[in-house]
């Protein structure tokens, strides 16, 4: 299973949902496209407790351009200290859950992906967008700092100085320049994001589901640690396929010259 993480230029409009995939006509991009019958419904429940608390930042905001996002100021401007701690507290725990996510993630990005919509994308583990996306973390401008992770995944991604000049001076960036920073992983004609990672996550789907579960913890284990710690995370990782009916699926259509079938066992 897998989860697309929507974020379209509806002003500062995003989304994360679970369910049926959605992506006939208009339908909103926030969709999760379920494989292999279902799912574990735990991964979506469980572990972003914290998502509706998040709604009202991620979704509902239908003015075009900026305007989104001089609304989301407007609002602010009325909040206490108090209250924009706890949504901003809301916010990162929501991202947090997300990345936290043992099925692979996917954001799709169409339009602009300014702030917390640009950090709601730095949580996935794969990032698509179209050729008129632009990116930006601005909160420097505004005399406050990213607060949903951005100070922490965006150095991650792109590496600790150009992370730096990026929030630093809080530009702006076009896909182009995304990609080559590797922020995004694909860029794609405007409007065609959704289905390229619809491509990619049918492509991920024909894969071992075990196989990436422990991959994605291995990658994301090992890379909070020294090299000797994570090739150890590594083998615990590997150990956990060792023993699955697919690895002997996958030897056997091998063999034969047929595709597998793996039932996650």
């Amino acid at each position: 299973m897998l989860w697309l993480v929507g974020y379209r230029d509806r002003g500062a409009e995003a989304g994360a949902a679970g369910g049926q995939e959605r992506h006939r006509g208009g339908d909103a991009p926030g969709a999760a496209e379920r494989h292999r019958g279902g799912g574990d419904r735990r991964h979506g429940q469980s572990r972003l407790g914290g998502q509706l608390r998040a709604q009202g930042f991620l979704r509902g905001r239908r003015s075009q351009g900026t305007s989104g996002i001089v609304c989301i100021l407007q609002e602010r401007r009325l909040m206490g200290p108090a209250e924009i701690r706890d949504f901003v507290n809301s916010l990162r725990s929501t991202f947090s859950s997300i990345e936290a996510l043992s099925i692979p993630t996917i954001a799709v990005v169409e339009g602009a992906a300014f702030g917390g919509g640009l950090e709601l994308a730095l949580s996935c583990d794969l990032r698509i967008c179209g050729k008129d996306a632009k990116f930006s973390l601005p909160e420097t401008s505004l005399a406050i700092i990213p607060g949903a992770g951005g100070t922490q995944r965006l150095p991650r991604i792109v590496g600790r100085s150009r992370a730096k000049e990026l929030i630093f001076t809080g530009r702006r960036f076009d896909a182009a320049e995304a990609v080559s920073m590797g922020v995004v992983n694909y860029c794609v004609p405007a409007g065609e994001a959704y289905q390229k990672a619809l491509e990619l996550a049918r492509e991920i789907n024909q894969k071992g589901p075990l196989a990436i579960k422990m991959a994605k913890k291995a990658i994301n284990g090992g890379a909070e640690v020294d090299m000797t710690s994570a090739l150890a995370v590594e083998e615990e990782c590997y150990e956990q396929v060792l023993h699955t009916q697919d690895r002997l699926e996958g030897l056997a259509a091998f063999a034969e010259k047929r595709k597998p079938v793996y039932t996650g066992k």
